[in-house]
């Protein structure tokens, strides 16, 4: 590589990392750095996802689908995802969702359109022919072949009217692809996707994808895309290749056929879920497998113009969801901490607040410490949320721990709180009115859950008061439940 094309490189790199798709990139790092984690788990991987409403909303609705969820175990909430289809599931979901969002939002649509049916169409082909090998990992090959084209997919959303000139260009007579990005760009797309994968910290030279017989399955499933895409299904190119999958599989020509539609029709329901409507109209799903009406094409892929609430808004059918998603799971194997973080899940999503956590009772019962947290700036809260028992200094923790009841606490409405909100408590949460309620088993106090809306702002209300406390009075005796069964 010239010392101007590693340059030029440098230069879009360095755009779309601080400009174009910073969030993105944040994104990813704290998915990967879940993942790469000696000890990793459901929570901290919810974490990463819950801090974006639309993302969380995404990520359910494709760990849904029969496609990643082929047994069809409905689930609610981030954390029931991760434990009913797998942490690795979730993980890739979650950067599928991440990297679409943040495409759709570019500012060229036309290509990238076509680029993006082209990548998820291809990974869902990826996906079901290394089922089919035995893979060790067909989620992770999904997930290659999705970023496989990355520099393809950041450069056509991004690129502004270089784009409609190397457009103009590749479309020349004597250029190619190739030739015509060498030109103007000096660099090639492809080699923007290896460095961006580099700085993402998604690329791993000792990952299985370096492995020949990977690399094949991702080549083929392209293949199967674009040929499908850009020549037909009846196209004599497409009966070669479906010869040629056909005798490395062992299976029929219509084993192959009938495997190849199945998935284009998945592929075109998985972009719709993941956001990208109008790439998936333009995935070539044969005509007899469509299954929506051509007179309602347009509505159903318009891409959405409303913005999703930057705040969970209260979801009285999803409490309800959690509730039977918390019973379930202390039915089948009562683990303390899942248990509580389905229960905060339900009442950051489900009540619609700005923050909410745990804290538990230290083994002295002199202290009181965060566990877990979720929702906005959740890390420092989770990280400053700890205070000592004082008899000299009033704290309302405290006092709802002695007191056993739940509570909104509003100074306005309720002066004489006043004196247990010390500057020592206001400085970590503020002085907004906020939901506090004790965690209590077998009659005995050992903590506390605290939800607040002093982001956005928004009152809490009577209905929030009583959906808080009735989740609080479930979670209570789910918990007990708990402990007495892990007694016997």
């Amino acid at each position: 590589m010239s010392g101007n094309t590693k340059k030029e490189l440098t230069q879009w790199v360095d755009r779309i990392k601080n400009e174009e798709m910073p969030s993105f990139g944040q994104a990813i790092q704290d998915i990967v750095k879940v993942t790469e984690g000696e000890i990793s788990s459901a929570s901290d991987l919810a974490h990463v996802i819950l801090r974006d409403v639309s993302m969380t909303a995404k990520v359910i609705k494709v760990a849904n689908s029969i496609y990643f969820n082929p047994q069809n175990i409905h689930v609610s909430t981030v954390s029931r995802a991760v434990i009913s289809i797998g942490f690795n599931t979730v993980r890739d979901i979650s950067l599928a969702v991440a990297l679409v969002e943040t495409l759709v939002k570019g500012k060229n649509k036309g290509q990238l359109i076509s680029e993006l049916a082209r990548s998820i169409h291809a990974a869902t082909q990826a996906k079901s022919l290394a089922e089919l090998t035995d893979d060790d990992s067909p989620e992770e090959v999904f997930i290659e072949t999705l970023l496989n084209k990355i520099g393809d997919l950041v450069f056509w959303s991004f690129s502004g009217p270089v784009g409609e000139q190397l457009i103009d260009l590749m479309n020349s007579p004597g250029y190619t692809e190739e030739s015509a990005q060498d030109e103007l760009l000096g660099f090639r797309l492809d080699q923007l996707g290896d460095k961006l994968r580099s700085e993402w910290n998604i690329a791993d030279p000792d990952r299985k994808s370096s492995t020949s017989h990977r690399k094949k399955t991702i080549e083929l499933a392209y293949k199967v895309s674009t040929v499908a895409e850009k020549k037909g299904w009846r196209s004599k190119d497409m009966r070669d290749l479906i010869s040629e999958i056909g005798k490395s599989m062992s299976l029929s020509t219509d084993q192959v056929l009938e495997m190849l539609h199945t998935n284009a029709k998945t592929a075109s329901g998985l972009a719709r879920n993941l956001g990208a409507g109008k790439s998936a109209k333009i995935i070539p799903v044969p005509k007899a497998d469509l299954d929506w009406d051509e007179e309602d094409d347009e509505e159903l892929f318009e891409d959405e113009i409303e913005l999703p609430p930057k705040f969970p808004e209260p979801d009285g059918a999803l409490q309800l969801k959690i509730l039977r998603e918390l019973s379930q799971q202390i039915e089948e194997k009562p683990d303390f901490n899942v248990i509580m973080e389905l229960v905060l899940e339900g009442i950051y999503r489900g009540v619609g607040t700005d923050r909410a956590l745990f804290a538990l009772l230290t083994p002295d019962r002199k202290g009181l410490r965060a566990k877990t947290a979720f929702g906005h700036g959740n890390v420092d809260l989770n990280d400053r949320f700890q205070f000592l028992s004082d008899p000299k200094e009033k704290n309302i923790f405290f006092l709802i721990l002695e007191r056993e009841a739940c509570y909104v606490v509003d100074v306005d409405k309720k002066p004489e709180l006043s004196p247990f909100l010390p500057t020592g408590v206001t400085g970590v949460i503020g002085k907004k009115p906020f939901l506090v309620a004790p965690i209590v088993i077998n009659g005995r106090s050992i903590g506390i859950f605290y939800a607040d809306r002093a982001i956005s702002d928004r009152e809490i209300d009577h209905d929030s008061y009583e959906n808080f406390s009735y989740i609080v009075k479930q979670a209570n005796m789910g918990l007990t439940l708990s402990v007495t069964k892990r007694r016997r």
